[in-house]
């Protein structure tokens, strides 16, 4: 146990900066946790003393119950003491892990708002600052679909560290009303025949392969995220036929040749 320098904390084990929680099992308890009890703790060093505190005293209350009966995963043993994020900062980046989300999104939207009132607790925002930054980002220019998204977002957030933390309480970015909403929208018009031919041209003229989606695009008749979800085997080169069908990307349609 490394404890140089340091103040020792019981059943705490440094390898190569990173922390480990190390224990030996209690005779009666070794048959249903075996004879050492290691899992990795942090590579901070204060974060790990405080967890690998925590936890022993929750091994202690399970091994002194003299019941056995119920194994208790120490995994979730650790998680369950392991501090919780508290700034909205934190939670953003909690829920974008969890969630497996492209993280652009909720990043702009959750530091323009810390920007204008401040990174609070998850739970201290007020219907007050939701105003705040719905008027701030229709100064800025923004159109109303855009503050939508951004208060979709940050309610997102909000509502995960609720979920997390058990707590009920409004959720002050749900149900906003923004002036004018959907009045801005500008209604997007087809290309004209020329216009895909031109674009046609330069996408296979050029050497960007992304660019090649837009001939696709145009002989088709498909929807932006149907060619992007596309898989092999959903091309078949001999009848020229591309099947549009809901695969693991999450876009779904009909059949198109």
């Amino acid at each position: 146990m490394h404890t140089s320098g340091h103040t020792m904390v019981p059943h705490l084990l440094e390898r190569t900066g990173t922390f480990y929680y190390n224990r030996r099992v209690p005779k009666h308890a070794v048959d249903a946790y075996g004879a050492t009890v290691r899992i990795k703790l942090s590579q901070d060093r204060v974060e790990a003393s405080e967890l690998a505190k925590a936890l022993s005293a929750k091994l202690d209350q399970v091994w002194s119950s003299g019941s056995l009966n119920r194994l208790v995963d120490v995994k979730a043993l650790l998680e369950a003491v392991r501090p919780r994020p508290v700034l909205l900062s934190d939670w953003l980046s909690e829920y974008i892990e969890m969630k497996g989300i492209d993280p652009t999104p909720p990043r702009v939207a959750v530091d323009t708002l810390v920007s204008i009132v401040g990174n609070k607790e998850a739970l201290a925002f007020t219907r007050e600052d939701a105003r705040a930054f719905v008027a701030y980002l229709r100064t800025k220019g923004n159109s109303t679909g855009t503050v939508r998204r951004r208060i979709n977002s940050i309610a997102a957030v909000i509502s995960y560290a609720q979920r997390e933390l058990d707590v009920m309480q409004q959720n002050p970015f749900s149900r906003l009303h923004i002036q004018g909403e959907g009045k801005d929208r500008q209604k997007r018009l087809t290309f004209t025949v020329e216009e895909l031919r031109q674009g046609s041209s330069l996408a296979l003229a050029g050497s960007s392969r992304l660019a090649l989606l837009f001939p696709v695009l145009a002989e088709t008749g498909c929807r932006l995220g149907e060619v992007v979800g596309l898989r092999l085997q959903d091309i078949d080169l001999e009848q020229e036929l591309i099947r549009i069908t809901l695969n693991r990307a999450g876009f779904a349609g009909g059949s198109n040749s």
